[in-house]
């Protein structure tokens, strides 16, 4: 592990071909809130890759990967993005995922 941390940027992962045989072994995170009746409401905003490349770079590096990936913010049903709230600039927006 300790190589591995020390030549972090320079290992990249290729991202599609994990999430497509990644088998998750707990429950999956869905994005809203439950309403009264129980029905999911899902968020107003949601935000978007920006870099859909094949291949990202890793963060850290334990049993656990986290990885970084530059995103923005916007609305689901007519992609307006979102770049301030409240006067603060959302341009460098970044997700981290295990």
């Amino acid at each position: 592990m300790y190589i591995v941390s020390q030549h972090r940027q320079h290992i990249i992962i290729k991202l599609k071909y994990l999430q497509a045989t990644y088998q998750r072994k707990g429950v999956k995170r869905v994005n809203g809130v439950r309403g009264e009746n129980r029905e999911l409401i899902k968020p107003w905003l949601e935000i978007e890759y920006i870099e859909p490349g094949d291949y990202v770079q890793i963060e850290t590096f334990t049993v656990n990967m986290l990885i970084q990936q530059k995103v923005k913010l916007g609305k689901p049903e007519d992609k307006t993005a979102i770049t301030e709230v409240t006067g603060v600039l959302l341009n460098n927006l970044i997700t981290f995922n295990n």
